[in-house]
């Protein structure tokens, strides 16, 4: 390296930079998996350049540029041998000047589709091919002519018995094979929930101020269901008709169902459709209700920039929260304690249940936070925003508001989220995918029309499904993540399985409102029979429910 005094610029080479390069040229080729691994190996997610963008095709320029420099190298003193050098340069081979043309170190292959010409036969397949060929008269050949059928008469062949082609998975899907159409809502159905024990419990809400909870039969080859359990939600004026159900979610034990409406009430009926709590302590819609895991308490979200929270035993409101600057969009609970906020102010906020400020605070995004879920373990938390992009945020790195992160062990700074970018629209849908021995996915949903499933880890976008034909309002994965679905407003569902490409199936409505506005898809185990059930909400005002085990079993 030259000194600070030296007229000459210094050249440097890390090995940082070298697996850099090397890391962006494998994810150019789509070697995704040894591209994670070597991002892993080399713990290249630390390196200061890493988020820095590499053009597509960097390593190759560079690489091309130094065979320039081994020419010139090569050829600066001219003379008749180099003007007349034919020889070709390459980065694993000693160049040495020649007239004659280099000879080809990989032989061509034949284009796609084109015929492979075949080697010429040997002595012994020439010598049995004349032998095949020789004219023979055997005594079947002779029975043949003595036919009173005559000598033009053909041997007869034994047909084959012709089995009709088997129904495609799609087929079978159109005729209803796989699922089961609930209907008895009046309008469109917003959204759907499984009971978190019991498969044949499922929960709805519509728009038109209806909630209904419906028993499905255990055989969904039945193809009948008892009639729902609807609870009408009366609003405060009559003629307000702005009663639209946003989110529904069970208690841990299936006892009640919350009920998030656009008229800022919040709702809890029972398993027997009957209210046992009805509270307005918002001024806005609420656009997300949740349980605590442990059951004890009721959180609900508002277009008012409230969270409140609710003790359920006892009905009354327990905290009320104002710390976001505008609109609070989705909530999720971490713990029994801990719970986390989304705002359109472009914050994600942390609250205990101890107390009124938040704990932790996350920014980044620039522009509305949609979504917020956590993973199975509730260390990452994954987000989905208006700015394109989606987020992975380590969430115990960040320093506690009220502390210090200088005197905190192991917070020398705050870390940087993962950055899941790609999308050309507004990010709306998101879920883990998180299969045992695999590196995490993440599959989000957006108003580009498409689906993308993510490396949680690294960032880099593993599939792309740009299918569909207008916004994708939801996503979900199958409980074992192997299969992904997303669903929009083109009314089709689609659904592909994570590691063969080739096994797919899709789902059309057939009605003229074709939106599909919420997806649950969840696996229930009875003694020794399991269940696997996809529950679609849908414009049409119905609900139709799917028996994906039998689907996915008519693959194999």
């Amino acid at each position: 390296m030259n000194t600070a005094d030296s007229p000459h610029s210094s050249i440097t080479i890390t090995s940082e930079e070298i697996n850099l390069l090397i890391h962006a040229y494998l994810l150019d080729c789509g070697f995704v998996h040894t591209a994670y691994n070597l991002c892993s190996e080399s713990r290249l997610r630390y390196a200061p350049r890493f988020k820095r963008h590499i053009p597509r095709g960097e390593l190759v320029e560079i690489l091309s540029k130094s065979l320039l420099y081994k020419e010139v190298e090569a050829h600066y003193k001219g003379g008749e041998q180099v003007q007349t050098c034919r020889q070709n340069f390459s980065l694993l081979e000693a160049h040495n000047c020649s007239s004659e043309l280099p000879a080809p170190l990989i032989t061509p292959l034949p284009a796609l589709g084109a015929s492979v010409p075949k080697p010429p036969p040997t002595r012994a397949a020439a010598a049995l091919s004349s032998i095949s060929t020789a004219p023979r008269l055997s005594a079947t050949s002779a029975k043949r002519k003595a036919s009173p059928t005559g000598s033009n008469s053909q041997p007869e062949k034994k047909q084959k018995k012709v089995l009709p082609p088997k129904p495609s998975v799609d087929e079978r899907l159109g005729k209803g094979e796989f699922s089961l159409s609930l209907k008895g809502h009046d309008s469109e159905v917003f959204a759907t929930l499984w009971h978190p024990t019991n498969y044949r419990i499922l929960g709805t809400g519509a728009k038109n101020a209806t909630c209904a909870i419906w028993t499905l039969p255990a055989d969904m080859k039945a193809k009948t269901h008892d009639k729902p359990i609807t609870v009408e939600l009366h609003p405060d004026n009559p003629r307000d008709d702005t009663v639209d159900v946003t989110s529904l979610h069970w208690h841990v034990n299936g006892e009640w169902l919350a009920i998030g409406c656009y008229d800022a009430r919040l709702r809890v009926i029972d398993r027997k459709g009957e209210m046992y709590l009805n509270v307005k302590d918002h001024r806005a819609p609420i656009f997300t209700v949740k349980f605590s895991p442990d059951g004890k308490y009721l959180v609900s979200v508002s277009l008012d920039g409230l969270a409140v929270l609710y003790d359920v035993r006892t009905r009354e409101k327990k905290r009320q929260y104002g710390t976001h600057k505008d609109c609070v969009l989705d909530t999720v609970w971490l713990t029994n304690e801990l719970f986390v906020t989304a705002g359109a102010d472009d914050f994600i906020l942390m609250h205990s249940i101890h107390q009124d400020s938040p704990v932790r605070k996350y920014f980044g995004h620039t522009g509305e936070v949609n979504q917020v879920r956590p993973n199975h373990d509730c260390q990452m938390l994954a987000s989905c925003s208006d700015d394109k992009t989606a987020r992975v945020w380590d969430m115990y790195r960040y320093p506690l508001l009220d502390s210090d992160p200088e005197v905190l062990p192991g917070l020398e700074k705050i870390p940087s989220p993962v950055i899941l970018s790609g999308h050309e629209h507004s990010v709306n849908a998101l879920v883990w995918v998180e299969a045992p021995n695999a590196s995490p996915k993440i599959l989000t949903g957006s108003f580009d029309k498409t689906v993308r499933l993510w490396d949680a880890v690294s960032g880099v976008c593993l599939r792309v499904i740009a299918e569909f034909t207008k916004p994708v309002y939801t996503v979900s994965a199958s409980p074992d993540c192997q299969w992904i679905a997303g669903a929009g407003a083109d009314g089709w569902l689609r659904v592909f399985n994570i590691e063969d490409k080739d096994k797919h199936w899709y789902w059309k409505v057939t009605d003229s409102r074709s939106g599909i506005f919420d997806l649950d898809w969840r696996a229930f185990k009875d003694g020794t029979t399991e269940v696997e059930r996809l529950a679609v909400a849908l414009e049409c005002k119905e609900v139709t429910v799917f028996d994906t085990k039998a689907i996915h079993e008519s693959f194999e």
